[in-house]
């Protein structure tokens, strides 16, 4: 979804430098005992292009735990090709 995403506003904006500012607000994160709650907090990232937010998202599921490395880099790959073929045959004036 990422790869495709940034793909659309490369193609569209004619340009990978976008950046953009993103705040989320982090909820109260419980820790096991005898360790003390991480406290809610918002958390602000900025980024000068779309290349560097959609592999700073493939690597946050990699230092989560949730993927392989080549499974994230294929998957923008992946995206960024679905993109192209969406943008060029149905994304028409």
């Amino acid at each position: 979804m990422t790869g495709a995403a940034a793909q659309t506003l490369r193609r569209f904006f004619h340009s990978n430098k976008l950046g953009f500012t993103r705040t989320v607000n982090a909820p109260i994160a419980p820790l096991p005992a005898p360790l003390a709650d991480l406290q809610p907090k918002a958390i602000t990232r900025s980024y000068r292009t779309l290349a560097q937010a959609e592999n700073e998202q493939a690597l946050a599921r990699v230092y989560g735990g949730l993927h392989f490395l080549e499974g994230c880099t294929a998957g923008l790959r992946m995206g960024n090709q679905v993109a192209d073929w969406v943008y060029s045959g149905y994304l028409r004036p």
